[in-house]
C-alpha cells in the first residue's frame, strides 16, 4: 500500500475510516483481518478488564489511552465493528478466545499493540452433597428390582457417581439393584457430586420370598338359569356359568333339551308347544365338572285372535211421540258368551252426533252361539232416535266405562 495513501486516510475523522477503507487483507481495525506487521512503531498498551460471567458468556471492558481505534478477532474473523477511539465493551461465549487490536495513528510508523481475552465460566462453589432415595418396599415377590435415584443441590456441581453395597459384598457403582435371593436384605447406598462431597451412607431393607404354589383348583363352576315356569309361544332360556373365587375359570357351558344330543352353548331356545326339560352343567379349565342341574318349563300355544263378531240391536230406530219415554233395548252378540261386553250408541233427533251412552253387557245364551243383552234407555224429546251397538274387545274395567262415556 502507498504511504502517503495511508497517512491521508488515518487523518480522517474514525467513522470516515470505517467507511471508506476496503476490505482486503490489512492490520487496521476497519479490516477483516488480523494484523499481518502494518505498523512498525512502539507497542500501544491495551487492557481487558472482566465485567461480568452470565449464563453463557463473559463481558469485559477494553482499553488502549494512545490508541486510535480498537478492533476485536475471532481467529482472523473481526468480531462486530472496530471501536473507535480509546475504550469499549465486548461480550465473549465461554470457551472463545479473542484477540484485541489496538493501532495508534495515523502513520505506519506508529505503534501497535494487542492482548487476548478467554472467557471461562465462573468456578461453583459446592459444599453440599447429593441426596439419593430408593424404591424399595417392604417385601418382593420371587425377585427384588431397587432403583437408586440421586439429585444434587440447586446450582450445584452435578451427581458424579452413585454407590451401593447389597448385603456387605463388594462396592458397586449404579442405580438399579437386583437380587431373586430368598431372605432379607439389607442396601447400603450413596452419591458423590463433582465437587467431590460426600453424601452420608443410608440404608434399605427389604425380603424376598418364594414365589406361592397355585392351589390346585378342585371346585366345579356353579351355573344357573333364568327359566321360568310357563312360556307363551316359544321359549328363549339364558344360562350363567361362575367358577369359585381363586378358581382357573369356566371353559364351557353344556345343556341338553328334553333328551337329544348335548349342545355346548348359554342360549336355549324352542318354540315346540309342550312340557320340556331342561339339563345344563359346565366345566372349569381344569378340568371340573358340575353336577348337571335340571330345570322344567311348559310353552303354550299363543292365543288364537278372536274371530270376527257380530253385534246387533233388535230396534236401531225408534219414533218418540211423546217426551219421557222409557224403551228396552236388546240384541245379540254372535258368537258370544255371558259376560262380553259391548258398546251403546244414540243419535238423538235432529242431531248428526253420535254419542256412547253405555256399555252393555250379555246376560244370557241364545242357543245358536251367540249372548243376549238388553239396556233401559229414557227418550225425554220427540223425534227419532237411532241406535246402534259394537263389540268392546278386550272388555274395560268399570271405571274406564265412566272416563269415556259421552253425552250431551
Amino acid at each position: 500500500m502507498n504511504k502517503k495513501l495511508l497517512a491521508a486516510v488515518l487523518a480522517l475523522s474514525a467513522a470516515a475510516l470505517i467507511a471508506t477503507m476496503a476490505t482486503t487483507a490489512s492490520a487496521t481495525p476497519t479490516k477483516t483481518s488480523r494484523c499481518t506487521g502494518c505498523h512498525s512503531g512502539p507497542n500501544v498498551a491495551v487492557a481487558a478488564t472482566l465485567v461480568s460471567n452470565g449464563a453463557t458468556s463473559a463481558t469485559y471492558n477494553l482499553s488502549a489511552p494512545t490508541a486510535t481505534a480498537i478492533a476485536v478477532f475471532d481467529g482472523t474473523t473481526k468480531v462486530g465493528s472496530s471501536i473507535i477511539g480509546t475504550s469499549g465493551q465486548i461480550v465473549v461465549p465461554f470457551g472463545k478466545t479473542y484477540t484485541v487490536y489496538a493501532i495508534q495513528g495515523p502513520t505506519e510508523t506508529d505503534g501497535i499493540g494487542s492482548t487476548t481475552v478467554t472467557a471461562v465460566a465462573p468456578v461453583v462453589t459446592d459444599a453440599v452433597a447429593p441426596v439419593t432415595t430408593s424404591n424399595a418396599v417392604a417385601t418382593y415377590v420371587g425377585s427384588a428390582a431397587v432403583t437408586l435415584t440421586a439429585v444434587d443441590n440447586a446450582g450445584g456441581s452435578g451427581v458424579a457417581h452413585t454407590y451401593y453395597i447389597l448385603d456387605g459384598a463388594a462396592q458397586v457403582t449404579g442405580t438399579s439393584i437386583t437380587t431373586s435371593v430368598l431372605g432379607s436384605h439389607t442396601i447400603e447406598f450413596w452419591s458423590v457430586d463433582v465437587a467431590g462431597n460426600v453424601e452420608n451412607h443410608k440404608f434399605a431393607s427389604f425380603t424376598v420370598t418364594a414365589v406361592p404354589i397355585p392351589v390346585p383348583d378342585t371346585t366345579a363352576p356353579v351355573t344357573s338359569s333364568n327359566v321360568k315356569a310357563t312360556y307363551v309361544g316359544s321359549a328363549a332360556i339364558t344360562l350363567t356359568a361362575v367358577d369359585n373365587a381363586g378358581g382357573s375359570g369356566v371353559a364351557h357351558t353344556y345343556y341338553i333339551l328334553d333328551g337329544a344330543p348335548q349342545v355346548e352353548g348359554l342360549t336355549v331356545s324352542t318354540d315346540v308347544i309342550g312340557s320340556h326339560t331342561l339339563s345344563f352343567w359346565s366345566v372349569d379349565v381344569a378340568g371340573n365338572i358340575e353336577v348337571a342341574v335340571s330345570a322344567s318349563f311348559e310353552v303354550t300355544a299363543a292365543p288364537v285372535p278372536p274371530t270376527t263378531r257380530s253385534c246387533t240391536i233388535d230396534s236401531s230406530r225408534i219414533v218418540m211421540h211423546d217426551g219421557h219415554r222409557v224403551m228396552r233395548l236388546t240384541g245379540t252378540i254372535t258368537p258370544g258368551v255371558v259376560g262380553d261386553h259391548a258398546y251403546l250408541y244414540v243419535q238423538k233427533p235432529g242431531s248428526h252426533r253420535w254419542v256412547r251412552v253405555a256399555m252393555v253387557t250379555t246376560t244370557a245364551l241364545n242357543g245358536t252361539g251367540g249372548a243376549t243383552w238388553s239396556y233401559t234407555y229414557t227418550m225425554s224429546m220427540r223425534g227419532i232416535y237411532h241406535f246402534r251397538v259394537r263389540f268392546a274387545a278386550p272388555a274395560p274395567v268399570e271405571t274406564d266405562m265412566h272416563s269415556q262415556m259421552e253425552r250431551d
